[in-house]
């Protein structure tokens, strides 16, 4: 399925992002030797962002990455992670954020993502019905048969062993 870039943010003196049509983009573009130059991402699939030389060669190297762990869930069989949306791309409210905001939470998510795979079968479904399916501690403690006080517990062990793993790498 083609999409169609609708709109384009550009950078502007103060730093900030100000929102431009495709159309007018094009037109810049094709007027403006300087603009050929800049670079520009996509966030959306109608939406460019321009972006510093660094910070585009951060998200295409990001892009590559993503691309590898959504084969590598697939591989063993980790389906669901690849299935959350905001872990795979930019979401409407971090084009307000500066992109190196964006840049910083897309690589802590794709730590994490890479961290789960080394939780035991029982933690990786904990974590599963509290943070991807939103279940309640009452409700995981009656799946798991234990208390929620036990569910508590163990979702500190988890979030503790994640932090580790995650300061590791």
């Amino acid at each position: 399925m083609s999409y169609k870039t609708k709109r384009v943010f550009i950078k502007n003196a103060k730093g900030t992002y100000t929102e431009i049509s495709y159309e007018e983009f094009r037109s810049r573009k094709a007027a403006d030797k300087s603009f050929k130059e800049r670079k520009f991402v996509r966030v959306f699939v109608d939406t460019l962002m321009e972006a510093d030389e660094a910070g585009y060669h951060s998200i295409e190297s990001l892009r590559r990455h993503l691309r590898h762990l959504r084969t590598t869930d697939k591989e063993h069989n980790l389906e669901f992670l690849a299935e959350v949306p905001h872990a795979a791309r930019l979401d409407m409210n971090e084009v307000s954020e500066s992109l190196e905001d964006a840049l910083e939470k897309k690589m802590m998510i794709e730590k994490l993502r890479s961290c789960i795979p080394k939780l035991t079968k029982k933690q990786q479904e904990l974590i599963q019905y509290l943070y991807f399916d939103g279940l309640s501690q009452e409700e995981v403690a009656k799946i798991f048969g234990i208390t929620q006080s036990a569910v508590s517990q163990r979702k500190a062990t988890v979030i503790k062993k994640l932090r580790k793993l995650m300061t590791a790498e």
